[in-house]
């Protein structure tokens, strides 16, 4: 990829998250559910991958042969298992972290939509209520 195709993709994402967080403000704004800021939460934070960020350099720490010092990615091990049988080897642990992580944002992204269902019900006003099914 050229400096222009990576400058390009790199602007349009970031155009294209200010929207999202644009476009989950103004449903806010205009139906007062608060579910509407937690799915932006969600959708931005899916999209940023924060978690694998984190993964990748840890791993390449435990490739290394160092023991990364935050405690998921402490679990990782090369080579032997140690004493205590909680370490696991680098893939095992890629796989469900990786899982964990996905898992979680469906979680999430599920407590949102929840929220927003459960906010924009609306009562019956008493005309509707007066004139039936």
């Amino acid at each position: 990829m050229t400096n222009t195709e990576g400058l390009t993709v790199a602007a349009l994402a970031i155009l294209l998250t200010v929207m999202v967080a644009l476009g989950a403000w103004l449903c806010f704004r205009r139906t007062r559910a608060g579910g509407f800021l937690l799915l932006g939460a969600v959708l931005i934070l899916w999209t940023m991958r924060l978690g694998d960020t984190l993964l990748f350099h840890f791993v390449e720490q435990a490739k290394a042969g160092q023991k990364p010092a935050l405690f998921p990615f402490s679990l990782m091990a090369r080579g032997d298992q140690g004493w205590t049988g909680w370490q696991m080897p680098i893939g095992e642990f890629m796989v469900k972290f990786i899982a964990a992580e996905r898992l979680l944002l469906l979680a999430l992204l599920a407590a949102s939509l929840f929220l927003i269902a459960r906010s924009l019900r609306r009562p019956k006003s008493r005309e509707q209520e007066r004139q039936g099914p």
